[in-house]
């Protein structure tokens, strides 16, 4: 992926998870949505994860393990996420 083709998949993940705040979302929904609304067709799961794992680090979203499946995941965004998305303008 080009540093582009990362910036638009962070956005696309930040302004879904804005959008279903404060319910979390599963990676595969966020996966599918990039791939059919955002028209992120060549977004594989190893990207999105590799995005994931950035925006956590960035402590933009927070991950949550279900509590049925501790290895499923679903995500939220934080404070900070919102707050760059607020001065982003989106």
């Amino acid at each position: 992926m080009t540093p582009e083709d990362k910036e638009l998949v962070r956005g696309g993940i930040l302004l879904q998870l804005k959008a279903s705040y404060p319910s979390a979302l599963r990676e595969a929904l966020i996966l599918l949505n990039l791939r059919l609304i955002s028209g992120m067709k060549q977004v594989g799961e190893s990207d999105l994860l590799d995005q994931l794992r950035y925006l956590e680090s960035k402590k933009m979203i927070a991950r949550h393990e279900r509590p049925l499946s501790a290895g499923a995941q679903e995500y939220t965004i934080t404070q900070e996420g919102r707050a760059y998305l607020d001065e982003a303008g989106l």
